[in-house]
């Protein structure tokens, strides 16, 4: 279990939160202590095992994330188009991923507990999960785990006596660890390979999210310090029109478009586009007129960047 990575990949996408947010003088300790009690609370709930009043006890593994350009794998020009198509974007399987809420709520916890420990200047030569810190049953982890750290968050407290000590504190928190990867791996069935894979996953969407530019995703913290945001530029606050960037298509503070290319294969990705170009030429004598020729402009752009990529 080599964390070194896992604590100096999560401080790079701190450090790019707290530039990008501009929280430099903000003590963020207690939010970060708050937030991961919350995210477990989110992780049981998902697990849904202490739910004794529910027939439904069994954890959500599996989530299918459909195409948003079609409807079971084909495209039509217009509702009740005898001219059907199967999706350039999806290829016909309507399903683009899948995805397991129950894995992706545990790294969620992790991503805090890393950051915690970077903020409290724990490293990974600190850590070293070799005792069986689980209770009985995973209800006892997650008790046991939420006590963990509520006491860090006590042995925080600034009106506490100075007989707490740093290695006091770092104790605590390698409780909390030790007790986190037991729940994780005894109590909730996941494998170290499944977590780390997930967490680079999900810490890879975080970077996305956070995204400046929209046509220009930055992945490193450093890029950030090299090349400032110039003052008159807002952080994610994308414009909007019907051709290039229509509302409806932004999920939350990223492009649908944004969200597909990083998804999708090269292929699939060029497929889509190729999809669009056609259906928007075709029908744009019958329906938009100059805003479909645009539109297909639009994907015929983003279709030559692919191929020159």
């Amino acid at each position: 279990m080599n964390l070194q990575p896992l604590f100096e990949t999560q401080a790079k996408l701190d450090k790019r939160i707290v530039v990008q947010k501009e929280l430099e003088e903000q003590d963020l300790l207690d939010k970060k202590i708050l937030a991961l009690q919350v995210e477990l609370g989110e992780l049981a709930n998902e697990w849904r095992g202490f739910k004794f009043w529910s027939e439904d006890q069994e954890p959500r593994t599996k989530i299918e994330h459909l195409c948003p350009y079609c409807y079971q794998g084909k495209v039509e020009d217009y509702p009740g188009s005898p001219n059907v198509e199967t999706c350039g974007s999806c290829n016909g399987d309507y399903v683009i991923r899948e995805s397991n809420p129950f894995l992706e709520e545990y790294v969620d916890c992790l991503h805090f507990i890393l950051s915690i420990g970077n903020d409290l200047g724990i490293t990974h030569e600190n850590i070293c999960v070799e005792d069986d810190l689980t209770g009985i049953n995973a209800t006892e982890t997650f008790n046991i785990l939420f006590s963990h750290v509520s006491g860090l968050h006590t042995l925080l407290d600034v009106n506490l006596p100075a007989t707490v000590t740093d290695e006091d504190i770092k104790d605590v928190y390698h409780d909390i660890f030790e007790c986190f990867i037991g729940l994780g791996e005894a109590d909730l069935g996941f494998t170290w390979e499944q977590i780390e894979q997930s967490y680079y996953e999900k810490n890879k969407i975080n970077h996305n999210r956070l995204s400046i530019y929209k046509s220009n995703p930055i992945y490193d913290y450093e890029v950030i310090e090299k090349h400032p945001v110039p003052d008159n530029i807002s952080y994610w606050e994308p414009a909007t029109d019907n051709v290039t960037n229509p509302s409806h298509y932004i999920n939350g503070n990223i492009e649908t478009i944004d969200y597909l290319k990083d998804t999708l294969s090269k292929e699939q990705y060029e497929g889509f586009c190729r999809g669009n170009v056609l259906k928007y030429i075709s029908r744009y004598p019958h329906k938009n007129g100059v805003e479909d020729l645009n539109k297909a402009k639009t994907y015929l752009e983003w279709l030559i960047e692919s191929v020159k990529e």
